[in-house]
């Protein structure tokens, strides 16, 4: 329950099934934003990032209006979790079943599969 605070979800919320069920990747719904802040995580050496649709305002001039910045919103994971968990993720697009999503120039990273039936 308190890593799932870390990654910004609210437990109390959740039944016991529920959280157990997470494991399996059921239970719960998530926003395409949740989902790339929890993954910023692993990205950042563990430091999860707000994700911003805008990163600034820009005046008629070019200067900025307003600049958005990053935004630290917590440390749910250790580096090492970190690093271990993108290494794998990066396998599952350079040699595992994501190849067709790799760019050529680009680091990519991914995630195949599902929980669904």
């Amino acid at each position: 329950r308190e890593r799932l605070k870390e990654f910004c979800f609210n437990p109390e919320d959740m039944r016991p099934i529920d959280v157990a069920t997470m494991s399996l990747g059921q239970g719960i719904a998530v926003t395409p934003l949740q989902m790339v802040q929890a993954y910023s995580a692993l990205a950042n050496g563990g430091q999860m990032v707000k994700p911003h649709i805008i990163a600034s305002i820009k005046n008629a001039d070019g200067s900025d209006y307003q600049n958005f910045g990053t935004q630290i919103v917590g440390h749910p994971i250790t580096p090492e979790i970190a690093d271990t968990v993108k290494g794998m993720l990066e396998k599952v697009v350079s040699e595992g079943g994501g190849q067709m999503a790799r760019v050529e120039g680009y680091h990519m990273a991914g995630k195949t599969g599902t929980a669904q039936n």
